[in-house]
């Protein structure tokens, strides 16, 4: 089973929430996401705390404020309430076959594919220095994305920022993966293809 956060509508990444009464929004930060998806992965507030570099205290104060965001009664109500308001997201496990260094990730699309599925396409000569030019292009495996050899991204590289993510990625699933973070001084993101 693979537990995800959605995107959210609120400028942090976490959720904005219309209540009927009293007629106010209430706002679940990225941050209290984080410390329930680890929830719904079963892990106690200790280890929740260590994966989120914070305090056990800092972790008891984020459920806690989410649980009253949700009106949760326990951390199970809690996790409940996260998937059917769509916070949450539960899906089967089915990885792809294969060891993890096979596997790219597209910063557009947020899917992972094998390496060999990397579809080459024709294009017009491009030289790009004065000696090597190339007529074909690496794109996404995943028919309709606009994903060109730029945003492709090896996924041992995901996986060092989100060390949670599955070794083998899950068929068709969208992984959050913030590039900018990951992008060094240069302004060239490490490990492009």
């Amino acid at each position: 089973m693979v537990i995800r956060m959605t995107k959210g509508n609120a400028p942090d990444g976490g959720f904005m929430l219309d209540e009927e009464w009293p007629r106010r929004r209430k706002h679940i930060t990225k941050r209290e996401l984080e410390a329930l998806s680890l929830v719904a992965m079963g892990l106690e507030n200790e280890v929740i705390a260590h994966k989120l570099s914070v305090s056990v205290n800092t972790v008891r104060n984020h459920l806690q404020h989410i649980s009253e965001k949700l009106r949760a009664k326990n951390r199970t109500h809690l996790v409940v309430l996260a998937v059917e308001n769509g916070t949450l997201e539960i899906t089967p496990r089915h990885s792809l076959p294969g060891s993890p260094d096979e596997f790219l990730y597209c910063i557009q699309c947020e899917r992972c594919f094998r390496r060999k599925e990397m579809v080459e396409a024709e294009t017009e000569a491009v030289i790009s220095s004065a000696v090597y030019q190339t007529d074909k292009e690496s794109l996404c495996a995943y028919k309709g994305c606009p994903s060109d050899t730029q945003t492709i991204i090896e996924w041992s590289l995901v996986r060092k920022q989100h060390p949670e993510y599955p070794e083998a990625p899950e068929q068709g699933t969208r992984y959050e993966y913030d590039w900018l973070e990951a992008v060094p001084e240069d302004g060239h993101p490490a490990g492009k293809r």
